[in-house]
This record gives structure tokens, C-alpha cells and sequence, in this order.
């Protein structure tokens, strides 16, 4: 009948309409499944590498968003908190090297024994931020983070810092509990092969 013909066209536009959602659908969220997948794996790179600097998460985001805003990368402060761990180490340790490059931005044994890495670091870049002479900066600053730090502006890393640390507290708790579930998943993945 003339309603049945008439309706037919719009029943077929309705049906292609519907399998274009739902494909539309699932590739959306495959996209955000991925993407949360990267977010997760990037809490646990951060998470991990703060671990091994003995830095808070806040301060090793802090740096990297400091770093991106003044002539390097997040990887780039994230291998500079590794080194400047190491550094610290290494003057504990009794390294004569480490000792000169971490004096030469007044930090004592004495600190490096008693004061958190990031404030250590905070008082790093305070300091460097300071020189008037830029070589001399550059070459204390590859002494102490490694070659990575070439072309970063400590002034500007002095100046923010704080502050982005401080705005990166809140993504702490976030950071760990992803962090705790790739170690966990890890583990499971670790156990069900045995």
C-alpha cells in the first residue's frame, strides 16, 4: 500500500543510519580505549621513573611541563632526574666529580643527607638560574643533569617549577593508582605463566 512504499525508503535510510553509529561507535571507542591505554602507560613510566629519582610524582611532572615550556621535552627532564639521582649518588658515594658539580651550586654532603631530592633539585636549578655566565651554566648544569639539559633555560625552569609542581599534586593520586594497576596486571600476566 502507498504508506508501506512511501515508509520503505526511510526504514532503509534509518538502517544505514543505525550501522553507521555503530561503527562509528565502536571506532570511538577503540580511540578512547587506546588513548586511555597511552595515559596509563605514561602514569607508570612517570610513577617508575620518579621511584628511581627519589622524587614525589608532582615534582618529576612539575619538571617535565617546566622542561616543555623552556627548551626541552618531558623525556628529556625525565632522563635529567635520573642523572641528577645518579649525581647525588655518586657524591654520596664519594665520587670527587659529583661533589665539585653539585658544590658548585651549593649543595653540601651534609644536604644531599638531609634534604629531599626535590628540593634539591629546586635549589639545582635556583641556582643555575643565577649564573651570569651562560657557558659556565651550561657546563655545570651537563655536569650535574648530563648532555641531556642542552638548551633548556634553567631561569625559566627556576621560575616555574614551583609552581608546576605544585599544580601537579593533584594528579598524584591518579598517577599511582595507574601505576599500581600496570604493576599488578604485570604481576598476574607474571604468575599465569608459571
Amino acid at each position: 500500500t502507498g504508506v508501506q512504499t512511501c515508509a520503505l525508503p526511510i526504514y532503509k535510510t534509518l538502517d544505514k543510519l543505525g550501522t553507521g553509529l555503530e561503527k562509528s561507535a565502536k571506532i570511538a571507542s577503540a580511540a578512547l580505549s587506546g588513548a586511555a591505554l597511552s595515559a596509563i602507560h605514561f602514569a607508570d613510566n612517570i610513577s617508575d621513573t620518579a621511584k628511581a629519582a627519589d622524587m614525589s610524582t608532582a615534582a618529576l611532572i612539575g619538571l617535565s611541563k617546566s622542561f616543555e615550556l623552556n627548551g626541552g621535552t618531558a623525556d628529556k627532564a625525565q632522563q635529567a632526574a635520573l642523572r641528577f639521582a645518579q649525581t647525588i649518588g655518586d657524591a654520596a658515594a664519594g665520587s670527587k666529580t659529583a661533589r665539585d658539580a653539585l658544590d658548585k651550586v651549593g649543595i653540601s654532603l651534609s644536604d644531599i643527607a638531609t634534604v629531599p631530592t626535590d628540593q634539591l633539585l629546586s635549589r639545582t636549578a635556583t641556582q643555575l638560574a643565577g649564573f651570569g655566565d651562560q657557558s659556565r651554566a651550561a657546563s655545570v648544569s651537563a655536569d650535574i643533569f648530563g648532555k641531556t639539559v642542552k638548551g633548556v633555560d634553567f631561569k625559566g625552569v627556576s621560575d616555574s617549577l614551583a609552581e608546576l609542581t605544585n599544580n601537579a599534586k593533584q594528579y598524584e593520586g591518579a598517577v599511582g593508582s595507574a601505576a599500581d594497576l600496570v604493576d599488578n596486571f604485570s604481576a598476574a600476566m607474571g604468575a599465569a605463566k608459571l
